[in-house]
């Protein structure tokens, strides 16, 4: 196997990341978490085009694309930790680089969302990071997970936010994907690791469970081991320096391998060419990104790739058309947005 670093748009503070659909061709956005640039560039080939949006970026954090022409982004997000006026905004395209950008929405604090559909009926997560600060660092009121059904009108339409989780102070961490055979929403925060099940229906109860009782950054779940049950891999603590991998036994999930890195920002877990993988990185240290690729047998993972000076905020894995895959960056030290090229 081997990976290809390219470099493909330097962003100041790149956050936001996320694939793309253009006409059915594979592209990436990435926008920055202050007060940076946005750029938009394909998966394969050559180019890039910075966006303008009007207003201007602002405190990106992430996307969630709805069809050719229009999108959903957090905006707001800044300064980090102290971002009262945060929001989700409707991008709408007005030509091939400008975007006109309404709020649908402003909730203080806002750091992550999903939309999903039920049905025919469509509906929105939202994770707020805390409650109300004084400072920086004050964590006093947690922060929520809420949900609503999105009102006909995304723009000045009646949303009507219940809450789902709380409390959840240090309100970080958020996986999409499918768990154990359901698809399944994962929040991670101080009081621990929850896992939202999407109903099938409407009507039905989005079922909430917690399936880690401790503080825990970010999360992802995979079946590393191929037994049929997916297992769980967090980031241990806040920003912590532990990856960490649960299994599930007879006494509830037990963890089986532990990897030390600096201020760990993002995680993911699943195969690359049938082989499994976690791949993880710091901010600080050598702010590295790092492949690690398990054993056959038992649990220990092994570093086979590591880019150092990168500090990713999070990477994205797609299956590309050249038999291989593209990992998307943001990567704060390096100030660029990056595609990891993995071919065999």
């Amino acid at each position: 196997m081997k990976i290809t670093r390219i470099d493909r748009a330097k962003i100041e503070n790149p956050y936001a990341i996320d694939f793309f659909d253009c006409s059915g061709k594979p592209y990436a956005i990435c926008a920055s978490g202050s007060d940076g640039a946005c750029a938009m560039f394909p998966l394969e080939g050559d180019g890039c085009s910075f966006q303008q949006w009007n207003p201007s970026n602002g405190g990106a954090q992430m996307f969630h694309q709805l069809d050719q022409d229009h999108f959903l982004v957090i905006q707001g997000f800044f300064p980090e930790f102290q971002c009262q006026g945060s929001y989700l905004a409707l991008a709408t395209r007005e030509d091939g680089r400008h975007w006109k950008l309404e709020p649908c929405f402003f909730m203080p604090y806002l750091h992550k969302f999903a939309y999903i559909m039920v049905e025919n009926q469509a509906f929105l997560l939202a994770a707020t990071l805390s409650g109300p600060k004084i400072e920086k660092e004050d964590w006093s009121i947690p922060g929520q997970v809420l949900i609503a059904k999105v009102p006909d009108k995304l723009v000045g339409g009646n949303w009507q936010f219940t809450p789902l989780i709380e409390p959840m102070t240090k309100n970080h961490g958020f996986w999409q994907g499918s768990f154990n055979g359901h698809h399944t929403l994962l929040f991670s925060a101080s009081e621990g690791l929850y896992a939202v099940k999407v109903p099938s229906r409407i009507g039905q109860v989005w079922a909430v469970e917690k399936l880690l009782p401790h503080e825990i950054s970010d999360a992802a779940a995979f079946d590393l081991d191929g037994d049929g049950q997916d297992e769980l891999v967090t980031i241990n603590g806040f920003h912590g320096d532990e990856l960490a991998v649960y299994d599930l036994s007879e006494d509830g999930y037990q963890q089986v391998f532990s990897y030390h890195l600096d201020y760990i920002h993002t995680v993911w877990a699943g195969k690359l060419f049938d082989f499994p993988y976690l791949i993880a990185g710091e901010l600080f240290g050598e702010a590295k990104l790092v492949f690690l690729e398990k054993s056959e047998s038992g649990w220990n993972f092994t570093p086979q790739f590591s880019f150092d000076q990168i500090g990713p905020f999070s990477v994205k894995v797609r299956q590309n058309s050249k038999n291989g895959y593209d990992v998307l960056c943001p990567a704060r030290t390096a100030g660029q947005a990056i595609v990891f090229s993995v071919s065999p």
